[in-house]
């Protein structure tokens, strides 16, 4: 699957395309002279999963941080384990994944709490590059 970055149109013909757009040849940018579009990329699978049905709009802000918190829901959420006050300036959660018991046991040594792989599954961890081969074969339109 071939996931395009970004289309242009050449210079010479924007006054074209404002007049009727979308009458332009439009070309895919290329990465190595503009650089890559991240961004973009990640929009266009989230929406994929979505369209797909394979998440939800609400997994994407499952505790509601989007809304002021007077608005949030009060209800435990089954996503979240927070449980201080809905009211005030927004907490930033961090949750820490040791990819070994060995690394944990170190940060602990440093108070830092943090889980293993194994300690939280069915949850899954993928690394980028699995996720960018073995998600877009599944993800064709």
């Amino acid at each position: 699957m071939v996931c395009p970055e970004c289309y242009c149109v050449d210079e010479e013909h924007m006054e074209d395309e404002r007049a009727a757009p979308n009458g332009q040849d439009f070309y895919a940018v290329n990465p190595i002279e503009f650089g890559h579009h991240l961004w973009s990329n990640a929009i266009y699978l989230i929406t994929l999963l979505i369209r797909q049905k394979l998440i939800h709009a609400s997994d994407l802000d499952p505790i509601y941080r989007h809304l002021p918190a007077s608005q949030r829901p009060k209800s435990v959420n089954r996503h979240s384990a927070f449980q201080g006050s809905m009211e005030g300036d927004p907490v930033v959660q961090v949750a820490l994944i040791s990819e070994s018991a060995k690394l944990q046991s170190m940060l602990a040594t440093y108070g830092i709490s943090t889980q293993t792989p194994h300690e939280i599954e069915p949850v899954q961890i993928w690394p980028s590059w699995r996720m960018e081969g073995d998600l877009l074969d599944h993800l064709v339109l």
